[in-house]
């Protein structure tokens, strides 16, 4: 058996869990809005507005909040302002599911459960590039080891990920409730980068 053996998470894709305190309760309506079949799924729907956070601006603003929070004290970009670029409601019927994806054009993503979300499907990550290479069976599964990765949703829980990172809605066994749940993408904004590399939007 090696000694002194150190291991160093290089470059991780690091995936943000918050649970909130403040009341969401509002953003129940969008049980109520209009959706449309999404094309990666089955059972699964979005709503037709891609800015729904626009009719939420106190909820909206907390939001923001919460990742400001992240993006300062965790990944350090204290110096770079990110705005919420996107947002809408998702439902998920019973036996629904959607496919694995990602989010283009914007930097990070988040999921956000607003409802109470009994065995309804959990939130499942792909490790896109190492499933794609070998296939090794562990003796027990680990964070250094694993291709995917689950999140169980439970009500006022947020998820906040880079967008790269390929994601989807898992299988929703029960058979009475919805899975309903809020996303939204950020986008860095003002000036950033370095020399001819440097934009500002």
């Amino acid at each position: 058996m090696p000694c002194n053996v150190s291991c160093v998470p290089l470059f991780p894709s690091s995936v943000f869990t918050l649970n909130v305190d403040d009341d969401f309760s509002k953003l129940l309506k969008l049980k109520e809005y209009n959706y449309k079949k999404q094309k990666i799924g089955h059972l699964c729907y979005s709503t037709l507005s891609k800015d729904v956070l626009n009719q939420f601006p106190k909820e909206k603003e907390k939001l923001q909040t919460y990742f400001d929070s992240v993006k300062d004290n965790i990944l350090s970009f204290k110096n770079t302002k990110f705005n919420i670029t996107t947002s809408w409601g998702t439902k998920c019927e019973s036996g629904g599911y959607s496919q694995y994806h990602h989010h283009r054009n914007c930097m990070y993503s988040a999921i956000f459960y607003y409802d109470d979300c009994d065995d309804v499907g959990d939130l499942e990550f792909e490790n896109f590039y190492r499933r794609d290479s070998f296939e090794i069976v562990p003796d027990s599964y680990n964070l250094h080891n694993s291709v995917e990765w689950k999140f169980t949703p439970v009500k006022n829980l947020l998820i906040i990920f880079p967008s790269y990172l390929h994601h989807r809605i898992g299988y929703n066994p029960s058979q009475v409730n919805n899975r309903y749940s809020l996303a939204l993408n950020f986008h860095p904004c003002g000036e950033y980068g370095r020399g001819d590399s440097s934009i500002s939007l």
